[in-house]
């Protein structure tokens, strides 16, 4: 079916328009050709760029969009401006026990975005990919068997994603990150009322870079590495403040190779960057923690002094302890 979606698309204007994709399964292979653009490596089989006020609207999960290659990002959306996608199933029907860095649906460099009620299936890499984009709301959406992360957001700004629900990820369900096709700061990042369950090898949500970061009212389960996660991963963007509330965390931290100690872990985070000077401020509050077997909350080798804020929080099962924050030791010298 993909040489009707791109005559569907090809008819869409500069400015405005509906593709309209009704009840049905659509099988989309890439056509050689027309899957690539210039200066980028990554190839696409279907794509929308370019274009202001477009609405994609399928009938929920009665409109099946199923990508077959291993090697293509399925729909990719590039340089949008007012962007709508709404109930929309969007399936990886290939098949890879390795992770492939590919996404069913993958946004870069797009301005207020919607995506409500889509949901990505058995997704060969990410379940849904986000680039430097800037005002996206999430609303309802799933993503369930990604082989690697679910939801995954390079240097985007203004973000709220609520309601949503990922289930069962290889890697991360959530990350928060810097690197993508740009480098820049993550900003203002809302994970609101979100259901996690399941993630074989990574964590529930990941917070490696920006400030103004906020995980609240979210129910994370069975994780192998912590339910909320922050850590140091780049000296340019560090973590600066990050807001983790009134969440439930049950069976997090499972793995016996988990590289932290706590359901919610911080780790690594030093005091300065080299461009900026904001420190790292976590605020830790409300969050109920059930049956992990190490740590309830974990804060290693933090620059965190006096500042940060943890209080009122729940521990029931709680192998080791509730709260533990601690330096890193000391490096030995090597004698000469």
């Amino acid at each position: 079916d993909t040489l009707a979606f791109m005559k569907a698309i090809d008819a869409l204007p500069a400015n405005g328009g509906t593709l309209r994709i009704p009840a049905g399964k659509y099988l989309l292979k890439p056509v050689v050709g027309k899957d690539s653009l210039p200066f980028t490596c990554i190839k696409h089989t279907l794509l929308v760029k370019e274009k202001k006020n477009i609405t994609i609207v399928g009938d929920g999960a009665e409109s099946v969009l199923m990508f077959p290659s291993l090697k293509h990002e399925g729909l990719r959306l590039i340089g949008l401006e007012n962007i709508v996608v709404r109930n929309l199933m969007l399936k990886a029907t290939g098949e890879s026990y390795h992770r492939k860095n590919r996404s069913p649906l993958d946004v870069v460099a797009c301005n207020n975005v919607v995506l409500d009620k889509v949901t990505s299936l058995d997704a060969v890499g990410y379940g849904l990919r986000f680039d430097a984009c800037t005002s996206v709301l999430m609303q309802e959406c799933k993503v369930i068997n990604s082989n690697q992360i679910g939801i995954n957001l390079f240097g985007c700004w203004q973000v709220t994603i609520k309601d949503c629900e990922v289930v069962n990820t290889r890697d991360h369900a959530i990350n928060v990150s810097s690197i993508g096709g740009v480098a820049r700061m993550p900003m203002f990042i809302d994970i609101l009322n979100c259901k996690i369950k399941g993630s074989r090898e990574g964590m529930g949500i990941s917070l490696c870079s920006g400030t103004e970061l906020k995980v609240e009212a979210c129910n994370v389960s069975d994780t192998y590495q912590p339910g909320v996660a922050t850590y140091y991963a780049n000296p340019i963007f560090p973590l600066e403040k990050v807001y983790i509330s009134g969440n439930t965390l049950t069976n997090c931290n499972s793995g016996a190779y988990s590289i932290m100690r706590g359901a919610i872990s911080a780790q690594n985070i030093p005091k300065r960057s080299r461009r900026r000077k904001g420190r790292f401020l976590p605020v830790i509050t409300g969050n109920t923690i059930v049956s992990t077997r190490d740590y309830g909350i974990w804060l290693y080798n933090c620059d965190v002094d006096d500042a940060a804020v943890v209080k009122d929080n729940i521990f029931k099962g709680v192998k080791l302890g509730k709260v533990v924050i601690k330096e890193a030791p000391p490096k030995k010298k090597k004698k000469k």
